[in-house]
């Protein structure tokens, strides 16, 4: 089972739980809050889709082939509203807003109405600026990747931004090249987990319920 053999090695990609066809594999948080896989037994049908295309398990073999090759540049927006939202010198603002005008579909990390990380779909110029700015901590992907894919298939124009190891998941998910996906990840030495993120927000912030009908909502401590 992946869940046995990937253990401390597992970087959260949800990989695994996207391509499992009876959906036996959900995402926990272990004792550090990182989400990993843990596989229903009752509902594994030992088909081995997760550990074949796991991103970590199968690193040799799927960067066997690859030229060490880099090419870097620096990059600044010229809009200054650009900069003054994002981070990075408004890298993503400007590839995500030439997306959008060009009927493109973007892909990023945002905040839910409880400020978990989630990645979600941008189509229009106001949902991008939702995905704009930092967010460190691990994000989680739910059904993306299974959307991402849908896009793909319709010849939609797609752009992707996460971690390495969330693009990595997303092209072992998909399991081919497609000529109309554009994958943008971060340069990343390691990521808080969402269990640190609480705990931070705990700090500053406490719960308000406005309506029983609402999602719980941080509203900031009055001192």
């Amino acid at each position: 089972m992946i869940d046995s053999i990937i253990k401390d090695r597992c970087t959260g990609c949800e990989g695994c739980a996207s391509v499992c066809p009876t959906k036996c594999i959900d995402m926990v948080q272990n004792y550090e809050g990182f989400f990993m896989p843990q596989v229903n037994l009752n509902k594994c049908v030992n088909c081995k889709m997760c550990i074949n295309i796991c991103p970590v398990i199968n690193y040799d073999k799927n960067h066997r082939n690859i030229v060490d090759k880099k090419t870097a540049y620096a990059f600044k927006s010229n809009n200054d509203e650009f900069r003054r939202i994002c981070s990075s010198g408004a890298v993503f603002l400007s590839l995500a807003t030439y997306f959008i005008e060009h009927d493109g579909i973007v892909y990023g990390a945002s905040f839910d109405g409880s400020y978990n990380v989630i990645h979600k779909s941008a189509t229009s110029t106001s949902e991008v600026i939702e995905l704009a700015g930092s967010k460190y901590v691990q994000s989680r992907i739910n059904d993306i990747y299974l959307e991402i894919k849908d896009k793909l298939e319709q010849e939609k124009k797609v752009i992707f931004f996460g971690t390495t190891c969330q693009v990595e998941g997303l092209r072992a998910y998909l399991g081919k090249n497609y000529s109309f996906l554009y994958c943008v990840d971060l340069i990343c030495m390691g990521i808080p987990s969402p269990l640190a993120w609480d705990k931070y927000l705990d700090t500053y912030y406490k719960l308000s319920l406005i309506h029983i009908s609402e999602p719980t909502r941080r509203t900031p401590i009055s001192y």
